[in-house]
């Protein structure tokens, strides 16, 4: 597979975060959706940009409609 971007909501726990492991690690670019950062999110994202691929994180309440569009600006 190419590397790319892949986004994933909820990515900094359970399987949202063994799913953003196993990206990283494969070169993708990682960007997690969360509904408020924490320092165990941070801490999370850091441990990804040790495979050497950029991680972020977006704050924002997938359910609702104008949080989907604002995270989805923040991305492009």
């Amino acid at each position: 597979m190419r590397a790319g971007l892949v986004v994933i909501t909820g990515g900094a726990k359970r399987i949202g975060a063994s799913i953003a492991e196993k990206c990283a690690k494969e070169g993708h670019a990682v960007l997690i959706t969360t509904r408020k950062a924490t320092a165990s999110s941070e801490s999370f994202l850091a441990g990804l940009r040790e495979f050497g691929v950029k991680a972020a994180a977006v704050e924002g309440d997938v359910s609702n409609e104008d949080e989907i569009q604002r995270m989805a600006k923040a991305i492009c």
